[in-house]
């Protein structure tokens, strides 16, 4: 995953950097989300005390969002990772139900053809036709 790191008011340290890859990892286990499809853009601000981290992740053609604001940056980032993570999980649920509910009528289809053609099949091996 390409991540490019911001910071507004800040150093980003190399700390920092390691911390926020590692929180990062967490997403890779989203089936759509492949390393080599997918970017986050990352911005950490400082005001007053106040740490906010803001992250984008872009994956197959979905931007997700997530803003967390603590009085930790770490704590920021690591709130804002878990937002994207139920984003994505929601979005995963999302999708595997459309997935499924398309299978399911596909499904539901071959099988009413399969008992049209055996009642096909049994009318023509009878030995009395209407």
């Amino acid at each position: 995953m390409n991540v490019q790191i911001h910071g507004e008011h800040l150093a980003v340290t190399e700390a920092m950097r390691e911390f926020i890859s590692n929180q990062l990892s967490r997403l890779y286990k989203f089936s759509y989300i492949s390393v080599a499809a997918s970017s986050c853009r990352v911005n950490l601000n400082v005001m007053r005390k106040r740490h906010t981290a803001e992250m984008t992740v872009y994956s197959s053609g979905k931007a997700f969002h997530a803003e967390a604001t603590d009085f930790d940056m770490y704590k920021a980032i690591q709130l804002a990772v878990d937002m994207l993570e139920r984003q994505l999980g929601d979005y995963k649920n999302k999708v595997g139900k459309t997935f499924r509910h398309r299978n399911a009528n596909i499904h539901e289809q071959a099988i009413e053809n399969d008992r049209g053609d055996q009642e096909d099949t049994i009318l023509t091996q009878g030995e009395e036709r209407a």
